[in-house]
């Protein structure tokens, strides 16, 4: 049958309900062609299915390998891994649909040698189901995990106290801050038109890698924005960097062009001043959870002007942060229109951190509306507070590492289970078996229907408690236990400890580690960005290293890497 194949009639199947009605008009006295014309069927029809008492299955010789029930299920089963960040592709969806029908000993014309279903076949089913191919975007581990129930509850706990703390709040008063890259090479072009069939269609850049400034944007729930902060990855400013910008933007300087405690002090002094924060009129801002933000100094001096600082939880920020949700994203187009544009202006020029402070003005200015804000608000469910802002299947991806609660009495195997491991562990199984295993352990008895969750089983993570360390959640930054917390490490911190340099490890096949030493002048103890556990309180042989853009330090184990790993780029950075 071709797949374009149109019906050219309208006929459709005798029900049995018609059937039934036709007998008992017939046994009340009716003819049978009364009966027909009252049923809507032809005579011929009628005396047919009256003489066999049956009613057909199906219309033409053409009928379908799976019935409408078994084929709903196997859609269900794609959905729900699809929303779990973990769908199928098209050969393992065609492998799946054959095991599916050999396990249930449905008769099928697939091919039994390759033991697929046809690409036919899967492109009927795509159709008459809505599905299609798409190119999903990556989305790391930890953010999967991260965005969960009780991660959102707890931030909304916070808020609300806040807000029942402080009731004189409104829209005006909210703020969210967060960072963003500006490089001088876009990681996206914008498309342009070019001949039908050319194989390869490029366009000029400034350089192969450029440069990154980083941008510090802040905007509140009514719409207003803050001047901006510029971060340019040198030694000494030059007011030449802020040329053209946006009104009072705030250029800044460090050696990798990222932000750290004394900027963030720096920026703090910039947004009172802004937002003219007192103790009469506070201000709540919200913010990740950086290492940079978390000082002492920072948390003092927001005590002092009225600055609430309410903290994201981690991993979730690509959810929970309005700039992200709503602004960032206009913003990097924008940005990318506007480097395309200078290049195409400026033949032979390639793009320098000189120029980056009049292409981010005219990005920002396009960009920066009041709308915007005040939706990127309402999309997180920040204000106004809507805890009902996500459903349920917006937390489907986290469900792969909830835990399970089992009877003290019973012994749970997690060997067995499939699915990949919790942040951390190499030996990750694909939540999708592949054909040689489809099955294995499970003995179906002839005839018995085989459900979709065997051939399609749900990832399921083996989540294991790795130290003693606690993990990290929103919290209230200027309240006094946060407060406190980081009074108590830092008088940790000024207690005499062993001399040892900070050290990156790589171990080798050997029992002997390669070590190679570290001068950081700047930090002898750094903290963990994601424990905030510091380094002279390592265990030992316990590995850390260092992300390649920020200069921070973290735990291997933290980080979700292998111990082997030699680079390393954390969550913030990417």
């Amino acid at each position: 049958m071709s797949s374009n194949y149109q019906r050219k009639t309208d006929r459709q199947l005798f029900t049995r309900e018609q059937l039934m009605t036709a007998q008992e008009r017939i046994a009340s006295g009716s003819s049978v062609r009364a009966a027909a014309k009252f049923v809507g069927v032809h005579e011929a029809t009628l005396r047919k299915r009256l003489k066999a008492g049956t009613v057909p299955s199906s219309l033409g010789r053409f009928k379908s390998t799976f019935s409408k029930e078994e084929e709903e299920a196997l859609v269900a089963r794609i959905k729900t891994l699809d929303s779990k960040f973990y769908g199928i592709t098209r050969k393992q969806l065609m492998t799946v649909v054959f095991q599916y029908a050999m396990q249930n000993k449905i008769a099928h014309p697939f091919n039994k040698n390759k033991k697929m279903a046809g690409e036919k076949w899967v492109r009927n089913f795509c159709k008459r189901h809505s599905l299609t191919l798409r190119q999903p975007e990556k989305c790391s581990l930890g953010r999967a995990i991260g965005f969960n129930r009780v991660q959102f509850d707890r931030f909304h706990e916070n808020l609300k106290k806040v807000f029942d703390e402080n009731p004189a709040l409104s829209a005006s008063d909210i703020f969210n801050m967060d960072e963003t890259s500006v490089p001088t090479v876009p990681n996206k072009l914008p498309k342009i038109i070019s001949p039908r069939g050319k194989r390869v269609v490029s366009k000029v850049v400034s350089q192969e890698r450029g440069e990154s400034v980083t941008a510090v944007c802040c905007v509140s729930a009514a719409g207003y924005y803050v001047p901006p902060a510029l971060i340019f990855p040198r030694k000494r400013y030059k007011p030449e960097f802020c040329d053209r910008t946006p009104p009072d933007t705030l250029g800044m300087v460090s050696d990798s062009g990222f932000i750290n405690s004394e900027l963030f002090m720096t920026w703090l002094e910039h947004f009172s001043k802004h937002v003219v924060s007192s103790q009469q009129k506070k201000k709540l801002l919200i913010l990740d959870n950086h290492i940079s933000y978390c000082s002492l100094a920072a948390i003092e001096y927001c005590r002092e002007k009225g600055i609430i600082l309410l903290s994201l939880p981690p991993h979730a920020s690509h959810k929970f942060q309005p700039l992200d949700m709503s602004f960032f994203g206009p913003l990097k187009k924008s940005l990318s229109e506007e480097c395309d544009r200078w290049v195409t202006n400026h033949p032979g020029r390639p793009i320098t951190i000189y120029q980056v402070g009049e292409i981010f003005g005219k990005a920002y200015s396009k960009t920066a509306s009041v709308q915007i804000a005040v939706k990127s608000f309402q999309v997180t469910g920040i204000f106004p507070q809507d805890p009902s802002a996500f459903k349920d299947d917006d937390f489907m991806p986290s469900s792969v590492t909830d835990r399970e609660v089992q009877e003290p009495s019973e012994e749970v195997n997690l060997e067995n289970e499939a699915g990949p491991s919790s942040v951390g562990q190499n030996n990750e199984e694909s939540p999708l078996q592949t054909a040689n295993n489809l099955g294995e352990g499970k003995n179906h008895p002839s005839g018995s229907n085989v459900s979709p969750k065997d051939p399609l089983p749900s990832p399921k993570g083996r989540r294991e408690r790795k130290r003693g360390n606690r993990s990290k959640s929103s919290v209230i930054m200027t309240s006094s236990p946060f407060k406190k917390s980081l009074e108590d490490c830092a008088t940790v911190s000024k207690r005499p400890k062993r001399k040892a340099a900070k050290k990156l490890s790589f171990p080798t096949e050997d029992e002997n580690d390669e070590m190679e030493d570290i001068d950081d002048d700047d930090d002898d103890d750094p903290a963990c960005i994601y424990c905030n556990s510091l380094y002279s309180g390592s265990k030992y042989r316990e590995n850390w290293i260092q992300c390649q853009k920020c200069r921070l330090w973290a735990h291997t184990e933290c980080a979700g890497i292998n111990r082997r790993a030699k680079t390393y780029v954390c969550e913030l950075c990417k």
